[in-house]
């Protein structure tokens, strides 16, 4: 897959996971997260960055190293910001962690299954 159409793509998983939120909000158990646009727009970039780094023509042992790196660089990119979250806005923290949660599990296996097809072979 071209990182274009890999952007686009996660464009569309973007939108697809912002009508989710807002079809969820209609539930009023459910709490809207606060940073709900900005947490998906942070996941689009930064897994396109990380797609189009990885999909560079490497050797297998860079490769791994560099996909290991990524996911720590995230994790501990995601941590700090649910950390601010919890120091500036504690009652928020709990609806935005879910939505950090679900974006990066949802980003990851669009990553994965891109980078599969295009490296795995």
């Amino acid at each position: 897959m071209r990182p274009g159409v890999f952007l686009l793509t996660a464009i569309a998983l973007g939108l697809a996971t912002y009508v989710s939120v807002w079809v969820f909000n209609f539930n009023p158990e459910f709490q809207r997260p606060t940073l709900t646009v900005e947490i998906i727009i942070v996941n689009i970039l930064l897994t396109s960055v990380i797609y189009r780094w990885l999909s560079r023509p490497m050797e297998p042992r860079m490769f791994v190293n560099s996909y290991l790196l990524s996911i720590v660089l995230k994790l501990i990119f995601f941590s700090s910001f649910l950390l601010v979250v919890r120091l500036t806005n504690p009652p928020s923290l709990t609806p935005n962690a879910v939505l950090v949660l679900c974006c990066y599990f949802a980003f990851t296996i669009l990553e994965v299954t891109a980078l599969f097809r295009k490296v795995g072979r």
